[in-house]
């Protein structure tokens, strides 16, 4: 029998395993390897090989059935009991007497059916050496044999697994009768075998190791053998074929191994003498770094019976012993403080890979720490965070900390659990194994791989060690704390004290680098200070001296260093302020030093310094770098965009191109492109330019469009509208085209209308033209037939000068439709003196000054207006200087008074007349008056001339009593200075030497103040004097003696003498005084002459009078016969002699 044969393979397997045994090795346990093979010490199923052994769901426990208790033949040995795994402890399901139970057996095929919620059981072989084909299901208490209508070839070995994405198990393989191994693949719904027919499929093979990969939803075969050879390929059953998969690495070729799936890949251990183990992750092999807890040579001859309880995450392994191996739940476990100073309150990060198998449920699952001794955890549950989470419940039992999770916690996932305020251990020595974490899904502790280091203090350093310091000064003292090997130590807790002054901290922690910082205020008095600091049994000090040797602080205003751009003003920020510890203001003291050229790239230095007044000196610069980084900026000259008609001249208009380096850089201008505006299109034109640092600019593009939109342009000849006068014969001006295109449109004109010059009226003629790109215009001329109504003369000169440029007027006609017409080179003059002024086409020439005004007459078209005007060399306005030469004619403007300047004039004299103020209360004014100043070059002062005056006067005078007087100003009087009688148009004349103020009077008053008084008197004799005031001048003086004429003096006869007289008579003396002018005026004398004396004393007459003459005080009257007399004619003639003077002061007063 075949049977036979195996017998012999058997044994010669165990014949060689007898001499390849070695001690069995197990894995020692390491930091970093948390979990290993355990052995149940407790009770376990007695030693056999080639059981059926799979995990019970649905019930949570490990199944054990049947198997060989002696050699791989069962011949007698195999057995059928029953064994259950819950996780902890080994139960054996006796078989009742009358229970329905599986015959003994080894090599059955076990699985699960997942669909059906049963443990299913088939074929194996028997005592008998016979392969089964027998069904059986177990349901977690009894088994019971099914019968279905079709059922796999009698088997044993076959490899089984249940198909999740069909629902239903697979059943691949095996040895049958005859030690043949076949390749049949069958199927079990839960009702019936099914045998498939795929067309690929591995070949004839037995112990294969077939899993369900839950992941990728397929069944994966791996390997099998025969009683010759092992295979070590891989095959993908996908529920109606297997396909093989081409791979770069494979296991070791091996059959009967253990092969399980973990729920993220299938594990594959041992088999054919090896203890290694595999993974599959759906696309490749790949080896782990564990081992079976057996020696490899102790697995010859048997096969590898192990499960993989789901729910635990446990592998059980039975072979001789049994043996658990304990999934992570946690992973890649990593626990750091943020400080590494023992005792120092610190946060820790604790962070964690969950395995595959180690999802945790929010606010039931748990995460507990473990941590050395001496650790202490924060009582409040906000110091804890998980992912970020706060933590609602933790619980404390000495160094180790539980906390329940506040989120669901993923399989596979990273997680990081936030711990403040933990007190570190206070051994500076620590193990990975004394930190730890564990799950609430974990039977065991995971430990990390490296423990936190922590260290003590042992050196502590204070920096500045001693020194120097100023009153007040801060100070910010630093340090280290290392530990005795001189590693920095972090978050340890330093106490400082001060023996003066001031400090900011009394306690300071160690930063990450076991570094620390405090302030010390220095105490305001020269002293010596020591600053202690502390920590644990570390301590160190340091001593500082309170002086001034600190240089004063400069603060600037702005950065240190400046970068500007070339070109630009540079104003300097300057100081901020200046600080010094003795507190004097010193930033008015600063002195700087140093320019900046922003003509010239490159770096300047400005230096600022200032001094205190303990000689401490403090100095910074300012470094400035005027670079040239700003582009040159074009403007275009003009418009950007441009339109102009065909024809039309394009003018380029530039641009202008500035660079805050350069300046105006517009000559450096790139120009391109042309534009042809004899044709129509658009143009561009662009300007480009490269300042000297060759930053380019921005470049400007000026778009010329040429077009052809201007109609042609119509230009009337002559006035529009047309003024024509009736009876003329009507002559078409015509017209002018011009078009910015065509060259001759006037014979193309169009005239539309018609003008009637013998009727008056308005008439329209319409002028029309279309050039050849069809623009069209029309332009209309109204034609008003009229008569002439009126002339209007404009722009009159008053006066014109001889030998001047000529003065034009402007002669202006009204049509009967109220229109206008300059007519002045139409129109005709007529002069009534052609000597004196010429007028031609409306200008006027002086040609020889006079005084009459000269006389215009203008005519044009049956109307007719006249204007005067003078002719003369010169004239002015009242009050204007002008110059004036010799035998020049000047006029005063708007008046009739003319002068005729002498011959010899000399060169250079002005004249200016004002108007006069000078009253004469004595004349009546009959004509013009004014002040005439003339002034003389130098060396003329005296000069005088030959002057002819000529002045206006009044429309009604007594020619005959009107003359020009003239001011005497230092007599102050009215002087007739001539022209009597000499009147001719308004206009009197007289010569005069020099000027002063004129005026036209008329004089018909008698002289004034006459006075005839006694100048003495004989007994025949009476001597009379007399004087009298005229502005006119006094002619001549008549006497009359009693009536009879006795003399006629001239003015300048003041006196007479009257003989021949009789002794004791009175006389009536009446005296006429006649002025040039013929106006008279009288005073009358009464005078009695003397007694005749005595002989005594003979005295000649003439003697006598001589005598009276020289001293007329010491003659008394002729009455005065006594004393008595005497005094009564003494008080006569003083009383007459003041009312003589009363009357004289009162004449002169009136004169004046």
């Amino acid at each position: 029998m075949k049977i036979k044969n195996r017998s012999f393979f058997v044994i010669l397997l165990i014949f060689l395993l007898v001499f390849s045994i070695v001690p069995i090795q197990v894995n020692a346990s390491g930091y970093g390897q948390t979990f290993d093979w355990e052995k149940v010490s407790d009770t376990i199923p007695p030693d056999r090989a080639y059981p059926g052994i799979v995990y019970d769901e649905k019930n949570g426990q490990v199944v054990l059935f049947g198997g060989s208790s002696g050699s791989p033949l069962c011949e007698g040995d195999c057995v059928n009991d029953m064994w259950v795994w819950d996780g902890n402890t080994w139960e054996e399901k006796t078989k009742s007497t009358d229970e329905e139970w599986p015959a003994v057996r080894a090599y059955p095929s076990v699985v699960y059916d997942q669909a059906n919620g049963y443990v299913l059981m088939f074929g194996g072989l028997d005592n008998d050496d016979n392969r089964l084909d027998d069904t059986w299901i177990w349901d977690g208490e009894t088994w019971e044999q099914l019968n279905p209508v079709d059922s796999p070839t009698p088997v044993d070995s076959a490899s089984i697994t249940y198909d999740a994405a069909n629902q239903e198990v697979v059943l691949f393989g095996g040895m049958i009768e005859n030690e043949d191994t076949i390749n049949e693949t069958w199927t079990w719904n839960g009702e019936n075998w099914t045998k498939e027919n795929p067309a690929n499929a591995p070949s004839n093979r037995q112990a294969s190791g077939m899993v369900y990969d839950e992941l990728n939803q397929e069944v994966v075969l791996f390997g099998g053998g025969t009683l010759s050879e092992n295979f070590n390929d891989t095959w993908i059953w996908d529920g109606s074929d297997w396909k093989e998969k081409t791979l770069d690495v494979n296991p070791v070729e091996r059959s009967y191994m253990g092969s399980i799936y973990d729920g993220t890949s299938m594990q594959v251990f041992g088999g054919s003498r090896l203890n290694d183990r595999w993974k599959w992750d759906g696309n490749s092999w790949s080896k782990v770094d564990d081992t079976l807890p057996i020696d490899a040579s102790s697995v010859a001859g048997k096969n590898i019976p192990i499960a993989f309880d789901r729910n635990r995450k446990q592998f059980i392994f039975v072979f001789e012993d049994v043996w658990i191996k304990q999934l992570p739940m946690v992973n890649n476990i990593d626990i750091k403080t943020d400080v590494n100073a023992t005792g120092a309150t610190a946060n820790w990060t604790t962070s964690f890979t969950t395995s595959l198998n180690g999802s945790l449920e929010g606010d039931n699952d748990t995460i507990t720490i473990h941590a050395p001794e001496a650790t202490q955890f924060a009582e409040n549950e906000t110091a804890y965070r998980v992912n970020g989470e706060e933590v609602n419940q933790i619980q404390r039992n000495d160094n180790v900390l539980i906390i329940t999770t506040p989120v669901d916690i993923n399989a596979d996932s990273s997680v990081t659990v936030e711990l403040q305020d933990v007190t570190n251990p206070n051994q500076e020595a620590t193990l990975p194994k004394q930190f730890g974490v564990s799950t609430s899904v974990d039977v065991q502790t995971s430990y990390p791989e490296t423990a936190p280091m922590l260290y003590k203090p042992h050196l502590l350093t204070l920096n500045p060690t001693n020194g120097s310091l100023l009153p007040d000064e801060i100070l910010t003292i630093s340090g280290q704390i290392t530990s005795e090997n001189g590693i920095p130590v972090t978050g340890a807790a330093i106490h400082f004290n001060t023996t003066a002054g001031t400090l900011k901290q009394t306690k300071v922690i160690t930063d990450q680098s076991g570094n620390y910082q405090l302030t010390f205020i220095a105490p305001n008095s020269f002293e010596d200070v020591e600053i202690t600091g502390k920590v644990g049994d570390v301590e160190a000090s340091s001593i500082y001296k309170i002086s001034d040797v600190i240089a004063p602080e400069i603060d600037l205003n702005g950065d240190n260093k400046m970068t500007i751009e070339a070109g630009y003003p540079f104003e300097d920020p300057g100081v901020k302020k200046v600080s010094d510890n003795s507190g004097e203001i010193l930033t008015e003291d600063v002195e700087v030093s140093g320019e900046v050229d922003i003509s010239q790239l490159g770096t300047y230095e400005i230096i600022y310094s200032v001094e205190d007044s303990s000689g401490n000196v403090a100095t910074v610069t300012r470094k400035v770098y005027v670079v040239d980084t700003e582009q040159p900026v074009i403007t275009l000259n003009g418009e950007k965009e441009l339109t102009i008609e065909v024809g039309d001249q394009y003018v380029e208009t530039g641009a202008e191109a500035t660079d805050n380096l350069d300046g105006n850089i517009s000559d450096e201008l790139e120009i391109v492109g042309e534009v042809d505006t004899s044709t129509i299109g658009t143009y561009e034109v662009t300007y480009n330019i490269t300042d000297s640092e060759g930053n380019e600019a921005v470049e400007k593009v000026r778009t010329v469009s040429v077009v052809d939109s201007i109609a042609p342009r119509i230009e009337l000849n002559g006035e529009n509208p047309l003024r024509w006068e009736i009876g003329k014969t009507y002559i078409d001006p015509g017209v002018t085209v011009t078009d910015n295109y065509d060259d001759d449109l006037l014979a193309d004109i169009q005239i539309e209308g018609e003008v009637d010059s013998a009727n008056e009226g308005l008439y329209s003629l319409t002028y029309k033209v279309q050039d050849s790109s069809g623009n069209e215009t029309q332009v209309k001329r109204d034609v008003n037939v009229v008569s002439v109504e009126s002339m209007h003369l404009e722009q009159l000169p008053i006066a014109v000068r001889v030998g001047e440029d000529s003065s034009e007027i402007n002669v202006t006609i009204t049509y009967s439709d109220g229109t206008t017409r300059d007519v002045t080179q139409d129109a005709k003059y007529q002069l009534n003196d052609g000597n004196a002024l010429h007028v031609n086409d409306g200008e006027i020439t002086g040609e020889k000054a006079q005084v009459n005004p000269v006389t215009v007459d203008v005519a044009y078209g049956g109307v007719q207006q006249s204007f005067s005007l003078r002719v003369v060399d010169e004239y002015s306005e009242i009050d204007t200087t002008v110059e004036v030469q010799a035998k020049d004619l000047f006029w005063l403007q708007g008046s009739e008074t003319y002068i005729k300047m002498p011959e010899d004039l000399p060169e250079g004299t002005t004249v200016q007349v004002i108007e006069a103020t000078t009253q004469a209360n004595e004349l009546q004014k009959a004509g013009e008056l004014f002040d005439f100043q003339f002034t003389y070059p130098e060396g003329f002062d005296d000069y005088t001339g030959t002057f002819q005056l000529i002045m206006g006067t009044d429309n009604v005078v007594d020619e005959e009593k009107t003359a020009i007087y003239h001011f005497n100003e230092a007599a102050e009087l009215w002087e007739l200075d001539g022209g009597v009688g000499s009147i001719e148009g308004q206009r009197i004349t007289t010569e005069v030497s020099d000027f002063s103020t004129y005026g036209v009077f008329t004089d018909t008053k008698g002289p004034i103040n006459l006075e005839v008084t006694e100048d003495g008197r004989t007994h025949n004799s009476i001597t009379l004097s007399f004087s009298a005031q005229d502005p006119s001048g006094i002619a001549e003086y008549i006497l009359y003696r009693d009536g009879e004429k006795v003399a006629t003096l001239s003015d300048g006869e003041r006196s007479f003498v009257d003989e021949g007289l009789d002794q004791k008579t009175s006389y009536s003396y009446t005296v006429i005084a006649v002025d040039e002018l013929g106006n008279q005026t009288e005073e009358v004398l009464t005078v009695t002459t003397e007694k005749k004396q005595s002989d005594t004393i003979e005295m000649d007459s003439t003697e006598k009078t001589a005598m009276e003459n020289e001293k007329p005080e010491e003659q008394l009257p002729a009455t005065a016969t006594n004393t008595y007399n005497w005094l009564i004619i003494s008080g006569i003639l003083l009383f007459l002699g003041l009312i003589t003077y009363l009357i004289t002061s009162h004449s002169r007063k009136r004169i004046q």
